[in-house]
């Protein structure tokens, strides 16, 4: 499961070096990538559309892996449902409630891209709201083209703005989720605090912890070979 303002396609590397392991799904969450639009977008959203499309696809025993968003979701999930065989990856989140602000990308995604006759003008107009080039072509992945032959967002921006609470979801539940679980988080990462190792510890009591070294918070790019290992050694 992808973070906020990807798809399942940002997986698309890693589920290609996984697929020898067992059947690989890159989901799109909701209002993102191809997945429906809801006017409702919470972790506890994601959580049950996460159930019914395992319960449609009869999947037992899943491995679920979730990066930011996707990892806050996969955790709810497996508190919520704890008394279930699966096992957790999750990447560069812990469980905690955090105050994010994605102002700059909201208004580089508030672009209207139909006004634009190419990428590189998009961008250019992207860049004065997101100067990271990096995070700009994340965000671009989000671009389709109509049938028209103009560019428009495939993201449900309206359903997500104004969100700022979106992982706030108060991990003060007395349970844990005694399965296999294991954190990858990234050195420098803002999202990673070694004193919250143990707060991790106290829901995921079984929890192995990765810190990868130098990298941030897309470390499934950054670092993709050593990430594909870390993941392999813990799921295969």
């Amino acid at each position: 499961m992808h973070g906020l303002f990807g798809s399942g396609k940002n997986w698309n590397s890693v589920g290609n070096a996984l697929k020898d392991l067992g059947d690989v799904y890159l989901l799109d969450a909701r209002n993102h990538g191809d997945s429906f639009h809801a006017s409702s977008h919470s972790l506890a959203d994601m959580a049950d559309d996460l159930r019914e499309f395992i319960h449609a696809m009869a999947i037992e025993n899943p491995v679920l892996v979730g990066h930011s968003m996707g990892g806050m979701a996969v955790m709810l999930y497996a508190l919520l449902y704890a008394e279930q065989e699966m096992s957790l990856v999750v990447v560069d989140i812990f469980p905690k409630n955090h105050d994010y602000d994605f102002k700059n990308e909201m208004e580089a995604l508030s672009v209207d891209p139909a006004a634009y006759a190419s990428r590189k003008e998009i961008d250019q107009a992207m860049a004065r709201f997101v100067p990271d080039a990096f995070i700009r072509q994340f965000l671009q992945m989000n671009l389709e083209r109509t049938p028209e032959g103009k560019y428009q967002w495939k993201i449900n921006l309206p359903a997500i703005a104004g969100r700022n609470k979106l992982f706030d979801v108060h991990f003060t539940r007395p349970v844990a989720f005694a399965g296999k679980t294991a954190f990858i988080m990234g050195e420098n990462s803002p999202y990673y605090k070694p004193e919250e190792e143990q707060l991790a510890r106290q829901y995921f009591p079984h929890a192995k912890i990765h810190v990868v070294s130098g990298g941030g918070h897309y470390i499934h790019y950054t670092h993709f070979q050593q990430f594909v290992e870390i993941v392999r050694s813990e799921i295969s």
